[in-house]
C-alpha cells in the first residue's frame, strides 16, 4: 500500500478508517459513492491481503512437511475415535 501512496499503522486500519466510510445522506445518487481514490485504497489493501495469505500458506506447508509423522500419528486416533464413537452409535462396523 505503501508503494500506492497509503500509510497505515496497521494492515487493518485502511480497512477500519472512517476516511472510507460514507453513507446515503453523502451519495444521494445511484452510482457508487466510492472515490477514485477510495478505490485506489482497496485494492491495494485486497493486494496485501492476497500477499499475506500466500505467505500463510507458505508457512502452513513448511509446518506440514516438518510435522508429516506427528499429523499422521494425530489423524490415525482420529480416525479410530470417530469409529469407536459410530460403532457405540450404532451407524459403523462392528
Amino acid at each position: 500500500m505503501k508503494a500506492k501512496g497509503f500509510t497505515y499503522a496497521t494492515p487493518w486500519a485502511a480497512c477500519i478508517s472512517p476516511k472510507w466510510r460514507s453513507s446515503a445522506a453523502e451519495s444521494p445518487s445511484r452510482e457508487s459513492p466510492h472515490t477514485a481514490k477510495g478505490i485506489l485504497a482497496a485494492t491495494a489493501d485486497a493486494n496485501l491481503i492476497g500477499v499475506a495469505v500466500a505467505v500463510e500458506i507458505a508457512y502452513d506447508r513448511q509446518y506440514i512437511e516438518a510435522h508429516a509423522a506427528q499429523l499422521a500419528a494425530f489423524k490415525r486416533r482420529l480416525d479410530d475415535q470417530l469409529g469407536a464413537a459410530a460403532r457405540l452409535a450404532g451407524s459403523g462396523p462392528a
